[in-house]
Formats: C-alpha cells, sequence, structure tokens
C-alpha cells in the first residue's frame, strides 16, 4: 500500500526538465505534441529520476564531485555497453550535456536509490482516486476515465497532416514511489507520458502546462480508502 491522503491535493508534474551545472542554470522545456504519445519505433532502456533530484558523476562513487544534477522526473537513458558491468549501487546512463551536444551522449553514473527503472512499477488494484482528467499537449488532447481499481480508458484526438484523427483504447495505472505510468492495453498502441504524485499549491501540470480538467472519485466511493492498493508480486 502506497500511502495518499485524499482530502490533499492531487497534482502531476512532467516534462518540464532543469539540468544544472555547476556555472548556470539551463532549462529545456520538453512540449508534446500527437507524435511525443506514440509508440517509438526505437525502444530505448531508460530509469526516471524519483528523488527530487539526482546527481550525476563521472564515477560510481559518492565522493565524486557531481557533474550534473537533474530533476524529478528526469529521463536517463541506461548505457547498454556498461549495464553489464555495474554495481547494484549504481546505474550507467548516457546524457547530452546542453553546451556541449557536439561531443554527444556522455558517460556517467546515477544511484540506484535516486531513480526508478521499468519493472519497479506496481499495479493499482484499489483506491484510485481520479475519475477523469484531460490533458491538451501540442494539437493532441487526450481524455482518461478510470475506475477505482485503476483500470481506464482513453480517448486520443490529433491532428494528422490536417487531417483530424480519433484514437480509443483501454489501459491502466502502476505506481512506484511518486511516479505513475499509464500503460496501454495494446502493447502496439499509443505510449503515453509518465506522471508524477506531488502536493503543489492545488495545481496539476503535464509538460509544464496546468492541466485543466480533473475530477476526483466522490468520497462515498473511496470513503474507506486512506491510501492506494498495489498488486503484491
Amino acid at each position: 500500500m502506497i500511502s495518499l491522503l485524499y482530502s490533499l491535493v492531487l497534482a502531476f508534474v512532467i516534462g518540464l526538465v532543469t539540468i544544472t551545472t555547476a556555472d548556470a542554470d539551463t532549462h529545456i522545456n520538453r512540449r508534446g505534441s500527437a507524435k511525443s504519445m506514440q509508440l517509438s519505433a526505437k525502444k530505448r532502456m531508460t530509469v526516471i529520476v524519483s528523488s527530487d533530484s539526482a546527481s550525476l558523476r563521472m564515477k560510481a562513487d559518492t565522493n565524486a564531485k557531481p557533474a550534473l544534477i537533474v530533476p524529478w522526473l528526469t529521463s536517463l537513458d541506461i548505457d547498454p555497453s556498461r549495464a553489464m558491468t555495474s554495481q547494484s549501487k549504481w546505474i550507467p546512463v548516457l546524457i547530452e550535456i546542453p553546451g556541449e551536444l557536439d561531443r554527444g551522449p556522455q558517460q556517467m553514473w546515477v544511484e540506484t536509490q535516486d531513480v526508478v527503472v521499468g519493472h519497479d512499477f506496481k499495479k493499482v488494484t484499489s483506491c484510485w482516486p481520479v475519475k477523469r482528467m484531460e490533458i491538451e499537449i501540442g494539437d493532441s488532447a487526450t481524455s482518461f476515465t478510470f475506475a477505482p481499481d485503476g483500470s481506464g480508458t482513453f480517448s486520443m484526438a490529433y491532428d494528422e497532416n490536417h487531417r483530424h484523427e480519433k484514437t480509443t483504447g483501454g489501459l491502466h495505472v502502476y505506481i512506484e514511489k511518486n511516479i505513475l505510468l499509464l500503460k496501454n492495453n495494446d502493447p502496439r498502441g499509443a505510449r503515453f507520458p509518465l506522471l508524477g504524485i506531488k502536493i503543489d499549491e492545488n495545481k496539476i501540470f503535464a509538460y509544464g502546462i496546468p492541466v485543466q480538467e480533473i475530477q476526483l472519485f466522490d468520497k462515498n466511493v473511496v470513503n474507506r480508502c486512506n491510501s492506494i492498493g498495489i498488486e503484491n508480486k
């Protein structure tokens, strides 16, 4: 069970990435589009920062000076060339440094405790508090409708080459720490952005843009819930 007080505010923060260097802060605004929600043709192994921030180091050593500090929900590519030789406490990652893109991805290390990997996510089984929400990103708008057991449906509308397209389907909510994964029931279908759970001034964000449409279940539906139920693996 993952504790979550329903009387508090749910806020979902995603996509506004800030990479901090020793000299200056660089903000990268990754605005989505209909294409960003589609299944990528090239699959990559990634980890997601689950701490407020994570230090990336050139060596797998906590005494080494951080080369970069990346914030919550930053996606980092795992370096496959070093993955087999890595320690359980560290994960080898590749990242492009702003201002040094001509050098290509740089090899760094992140502590395992600061990130979430794909197999960590657990299926929600009960007490999911969100009934409905809608996210508008670029030329697309996606509506999500949920049941208390974490199952749901989606309806995605977007313009493709000036043609109005619509995609519908089923999904389920998965969770780990403070990060949500909306998993399409069709593995070949649309892929949705990761969301984060955070109490944040009664506001909800997606890709740095406030989400206006969100509806929680009536308290009578989840009146005996003090936490989100998850599947035991």
